[in-house]
């Protein structure tokens, strides 16, 4: 038989299976640019809570924490390795609070170094997924959104043409807007966004005690396991490092029990200082700590 006759064995259903995997395979070929990405995932913007306006109100104020706090965040940032840190503050209803104030004052001087930032500050009071996703607590709608966050902040920086390597497409970002919607499906793109190939990342998440609960047990685990295997792959590419801060206000029992003492530190005092003038004594100021 000449190449292109169609064998008259082939069975019309069998024809039109061979299309559909041809017609799927040239789609699956096609990489979504970052704007496509955009594009796929605008429903996901309104969960974005990274607004400091409001946090640190004044440009010249200078922000003072303990010596051993400062001490962890200076380790922090000047590691040359990817390094995981959580900051365990007293707890405090007012915001800005203690905590919020170093998480704020990390993540404006990424910016200001113009280094990749990615933030959300985890509330009760977002906007609510349920109606999509068909969670049952508010801990799970805030732990949803956190995710949703960072999925959308991360796709800032994917390259323009976008990346096979991360298998972005349609249907993955269309699948997060369902009701059937499956926490592994959120979390499987948190992950492949989370191997982008930077040089440099800086992931600040503050408030993250809100989302403890018994509803949330098993999938802060997993959502902290995701976060930590993402500072752990620079053993395999040493180009790349994740610089990951927690901040919370109060205790965190994902937290506390996930990861080790030497990613934890106490802030035992019950206020940051804010002001123009010195430190108290065993106190330092923040500024700076990027270089």
């Amino acid at each position: 038989m000449e190449h292109g006759e169609v064998n008259p064995t082939d069975a019309p259903g069998d024809r039109l299976a061979d299309r559909i995997v041809l017609e799927q395979a040239h789609a699956d070929s096609l990489v979504p640019t970052r704007e496509d990405c955009f594009l796929y995932s605008r429903d996901l913007q309104r969960f974005v809570d990274n607004d400091l306006t409001g946090v640190i109100e004044d440009e010249g104020m200078h922000i003072f924490a303990e010596l051993s706090v400062v001490s962890a965040l200076r380790e922090w940032v000047t590691s040359k390795d990817s390094k995981l840190l959580a900051l365990i503050g007293p707890a405090e209803r007012s915001f800005p609070n203690q905590m919020s104030l170093i998480a704020a004052s990390t993540v404006k001087s990424a910016v200001e170094i113009r280094v990749p930032v990615i933030f959300h500050c985890c509330s009760m009071h977002g906007p609510d997924p349920t109606a999509t996703n068909g969670t049952k607590t508010l801990e799970q709608d805030a732990l949803l959104a956190l995710a949703y966050s960072m999925i959308r902040q991360l796709i800032n920086y994917i390259p323009i043409e976008g990346s096979a390597s991360l298998r972005l497409s349609d249907a993955r970002f269309n699948s997060l807007a369902k009701s059937s919607t499956q926490w592994h499906q959120v979390l499987d793109l948190l992950q492949d966004l989370l191997r982008l190939h930077l040089p440099l990342m800086v992931i600040v998440i503050d408030g993250f005690q809100i989302l403890d609960d018994h509803s949330t047990e098993e999938q802060l685990r997993e959502f902290i396991d995701v976060i930590k295997e993402s500072t752990k792959y620079d053993v395999e590419n040493s180009e790349v490092v994740f610089k990951v801060l927690f901040t919370t206000s109060g205790n965190s029992v994902a937290i506390l029990s996930t990861l080790s003492d030497q990613e934890i530190v106490l802030a035992t005092q019950s206020r940051v200082g804010h002001s123009s003038g010195r430190a108290r004594p065993g106190w330092t100021s923040l500024v700076g700590l990027s270089g």
